[in-house]
């Protein structure tokens, strides 16, 4: 596998990225590996963590960073709370248990850069990862791109409990898919305990997990992400024709960083032919044909 034409200067500078990898994302997180090594121009430390500490990245990815001088280091972590204690939903659809680990990534990576790039299993690099956007501003732990369906935490689907924790209303609220973190302001803030404590107050009536207990933890403290750093794809369903699905908001030609939130995911037969869903399969087919086994 090569560089993607006119991407093959490498600053000197590591950009650590970090991934969650779950049993059911490890093509998925294969494909979005070898994105960020294709476009990153700079050396790249990747930061995997998971329940066991067993799972591995395909491979042909495994291979490609080793060739490119970038590495990989697993990690063997705990969520924040013991399994018993999380809420239900992080046990079912799209969210699993393995999505908590997030903030024990934020608390124990070895980062040589001082920040760590969060990414979910579901993006897909397009473009340079320009530092300086992704950079938190101070005082703020975590850039993020604000949540363009629940832009704050007490829109429907932000945090339940914003109230009883004594939140702001209208304070930001952002997705949890693409998250630049710098570390030792995040450990000194200790924001896990926060995202504990944010955990403890929503309980069962938490929707959206991870994102939601993070959220709680910021309490709108973050650097708002340009949207092109973290480009999310708005539908349209025909109330008269169920079945037929458009894109209303496809990204432009400037994404940087496709993030395939939701359920529509581009591995899915119905969702191949979304935006950016040709390049996912794409990369898939550049893994595959390498030997990904």
């Amino acid at each position: 596998m090569q560089p993607d034409p006119g991407l093959t200067s490498v600053d000197p500078e590591v950009l650590d990225v970090g991934y969650v990898l779950d049993s059911n994302y490890v093509e998925a997180t294969s494909v979005s590996c070898l994105s960020v090594m294709l476009r990153a121009r700079r050396k790249v430390r990747f930061h995997v963590a998971s329940l066991s500490g067993a799972l591995r990245l395909l491979p042909a990815v495994q291979r490609h960073a080793a060739k490119e001088g970038h590495q990989i280091c697993y990690l063997s972590l705990r969520p924040p709370l013991d399994g018993h204690e999380l809420p239900a939903l992080a046990f079912h659809q799209h969210v699993t248990g393995a999505s908590w680990l997030i903030f024990r990534l934020f608390d124990e990576a070895e980062t040589e850069s001082g920040h760590l790039l969060y990414l979910d299993g579901d993006t897909l690099v397009l473009g340079s990862l320009d530092p300086a956007p992704l950079t938190p501003v101070s005082p703020s732990a975590v850039a993020a791109r604000i949540d363009p369906w629940n832009p704050t935490i007490d829109s429907p689907k932000g945090v339940q409990a914003w109230a009883e924790l004594g939140l702001p209303p209208g304070a930001s609220n952002v997705n949890s898919g693409v998250v630049c973190v710098d570390v030792e302001r995040w450990r000194d803030d200790s924001l896990t305990a926060a995202v504990v404590q944010g955990i403890a107050f929503s309980g069962p009536r938490m929707l959206l997990g991870d994102q939601e207990a993070l959220n709680a933890a910021l309490a709108g403290r973050v650097t708002p992400l340009p949207p092109e750093y973290n480009a999310m794809v708005m539908w349209d369903i025909d109330p008269y024709n169920p079945g037929l699905r458009r894109a209303r908001q496809s990204p432009s030609e400037g994404q940087v960083i496709r993030h395939f939130a939701g359920w529509r995911k581009p591995w899915l037969p119905e969702w191949q032919s979304q935006p950016h869903g040709e390049e996912w399969h794409r990369l898939r087919r550049m893994l595959l044909e390498s030997g990904a086994g």
